[in-house]
């Protein structure tokens, strides 16, 4: 989720902390009983990541030798 996540406006302040629903359910169940996302309404098709999600993210990418994307504007 956190290679995949994308903007969002909720009308007060940006965020790029969101990902698709694209996931088994029991997998996202967990990671919300343990706090590191919020699935919000079962209408919703996007989860919130948390910064403790992203932290644990960020560390198990570290782990696997897998390099994070960069977001990065280029002006060419």
């Amino acid at each position: 989720m956190h290679m995949t996540r994308f903007g969002s406006l909720d009308g007060f302040s940006a965020s790029e902390n969101n990902a698709w629903k694209g996931y088994p359910f029991k997998v996202l169940n967990e990671l919300e009983e343990d706090g590191f996302i919020n699935q919000g309404s079962h209408r919703s098709k996007s989860v919130y990541i948390y910064e403790v999600g992203l932290e644990q993210a960020k560390v198990l990418l570290e782990k696997s030798g897998i390099e994070d994307w960069k977001n990065e504007v280029t002006n060419e």
